[in-house]
C-alpha cells in the first residue's frame, strides 16, 4: 500500500474509532473517579 493510500484508509479509521472510544472511555472515567470519591467500595475494585 502507498503511502497516499494509507493516508485515506487509515487514518479515517483511526479517526472513527477514536470517536467511538473516546466518550466511552470518558464514562469509564468518570465512573472510577466517582466510585474513588465515594470511598473505592465499588465492585470495579
Amino acid at each position: 500500500m502507498s503511502i497516499a493510500e494509507e493516508k485515506y484508509i487509515v487514518n479515517p479509521l483511526k479517526y472513527l474509532s477514536y470517536l467511538v472510544l473516546a466518550p466511552r472511555n470518558m464514562a469509564i472515567g468518570i465512573l472510577k473517579r466517582y466510585n474513588n470519591i465515594r470511598g473505592n467500595q465499588s465492585k470495579y475494585k
